[in-house]
């Protein structure tokens, strides 16, 4: 059992080195110098999806290799329905604090936490179809409560006063009881279209592609150094977006219970490997979570691995619990999705684990994932009943650890039996205390009640 338990734990230890060194070491993109050649140089890149810090994180290795290169323009090709708060500032934070240009390109929508972004650039051009507001915090399906919202409104109207672009019209963009003359009334958010953008002062201008921005700034003729996201960087997004991460957590937990409970490393163990993999490499390659998020997980499992081999519940367990749910949480954007993911995963892991014991466990199929056998008379096992009251008070010796259930050998009999005490080893003398329905409840016989059951035998 604890060498099984033991090449259980190295093998997921290296699954989750491997899953690391996979999004870790990855081949970026590798601009060519143009330092020499006199002509200015334009960094495009891609704002797209759900603004979150895997995008904060791509975002810092482009600003930083646009440094590199001596870059005189950094264009953000913007096309987002906005997200997490979080990012958002430090995005911006990153924008307002760049020596190099950062120009805005709507290509199609800047839409709440976008048009954000938008607003810290230096200049906004935006296509003709292109749109911009709609910028109301929420907090899931509802609106954020006033606290975050007057942070929000603040933030809002400051970076359209850095950029010196009208805050009322940002701070329409996020309260609804906000009204301008002419261009939103109450209890409606706003939204900019080019047109209305580029007459209010909140764009410079409408262009139909990104040769016609380079020409209306001045950066016609310029390198363009595309700086597209790798696919290390996209399947990490995709990883550590809370819905994907919550399954990779469901999945990995059942199958690490599953595994456990029987041991051989099988399907359910290989594919909680690869899950857990996945969640801690795509965080800490997001910039999500450092290598700490490891040593918590590591240790959590460490911890487990010892409750299960020395039975029981108890310090170690709940120990490995706490480390293993604390990697978790701090590996999330904030502590409430951290918390929120660990709850879904959670539920979503009993249910998993009650579908599979109930419709799996029978079959062939599930034969092959995990090791089964069935107890038959055949091979000396006895369904408790009625009869076994009469037992209460007789000894005799479990055949396996009981955890708290497990067998015993009792008046030449193998009976299902659970400890009324814990754990209790292979060997050991037991007692029936008491039969309650189909239990057969048992408890050890300490070593001076089994010298005098002795003495009185002779």
């Amino acid at each position: 059992m604890v060498r099984k338990n033991f090449n259980i734990f190295c093998s997921f230890i290296c699954v989750l080195l491997i899953f690391s060194g996979l999004f870790i070491h990855f081949e970026e993109v590798q601009a060519q110098s143009l330092a020499d050649t006199g002509e200015k140089t334009v960094y495009q890149v891609p704002v797209e999806g759900n603004i979150e810090r895997g995008l904060s994180a791509f975002l810092n290795r482009a600003f930083e290799s646009a440094q590199e290169e001596n870059a005189d323009l950094i264009v953000l090709d913007i096309n987002t329905p906005g997200g997490a708060l979080d990012a958002s500032f430090e995005i911006k934070d990153l924008i307002v604090n760049e020596e190099i240009p950062v120009y805005a390109f709507v290509n199609s929508q800047a839409i709440s936490a976008g048009s954000y972004l938008a607003l810290a650039s230096d200049e906004i051009y935006m296509r003709p179809t292109g749109t911009m507001g709609a910028a109301e915090a929420r907090m899931g399906t509802e609106v954020a409560d006033e606290k975050v919202m007057s942070v929000w409104e603040t933030e809002m109207r400051t970076v359209a006063k850095e950029r010196d672009r009208d805050p009322d019209i940002a701070a329409a963009m996020v309260r609804r009881e906000m009204e301008i003359e002419g261009l939103v009334s109450e209890n409606q958010l706003l939204t900019l279209s080019a047109e209305e953008a580029k007459e209010h002062g909140m764009a410079e201008g409408i262009v139909n592609n990104y040769d016609e921005l380079l020409e209306k700034t001045g950066y016609e003729g310029a390198n363009i150094v595309e700086y597209p996201m790798e696919w290390a960087e996209r399947m990490a997004r995709f990883f550590t977006s809370p819905a994907v991460a919550s399954i990779l957590l469901t999945l990995g937990m059942a199958g690490l219970v599953i595994e456990l409970s029987s041991p051989g490393l099988g399907l359910p163990g290989l594919v909680g490997l690869l899950c857990f993999g996945l969640f801690f490499g795509g965080h800490i390659f997001a910039g999500l979570a450092g290598y700490e998020v490891l040593l918590f997980f590591i240790v959590g499992i460490i911890l487990l691995l010892i409750e299960a081999i020395a039975a029981g519940f108890g310090v170690m367990g709940l120990a490995g619990i706490v480390s293993f749910g604390f990697a978790i949480v701090i590996s999330a954007e904030s502590t409430e999705q951290g918390l929120m993911m660990l709850l879904y995963s959670l539920l979503g892991t009993i249910i998993v684990l009650v579908i599979a014991f109930r419709y799996f466990v029978r079959s062939r199929f599930w034969d092959r994932i995990i090791l089964n056998h069935s107890e038959s008379k055949d091979q000396g096992y006895v369904g408790t009943n009625t009869e076994y009251k009469n037992l209460v008070g007789e000894s005799g010796v479990t055949e396996g650890p009981l955890r708290p259930a497990g067998t015993a050998q009792i008046s030449g009999e193998r009976i299902d039996v659970i400890s009324e005490g814990g754990y209790i080893p292979e060997g050991t003398p037991v007692q029936v205390s008491k039969v309650e329905g189909s239990r057969v409840i048992v408890k050890e016989i300490k070593s001076e009640e089994s010298d005098q059951k002795e003495e009185d035998t002779e």
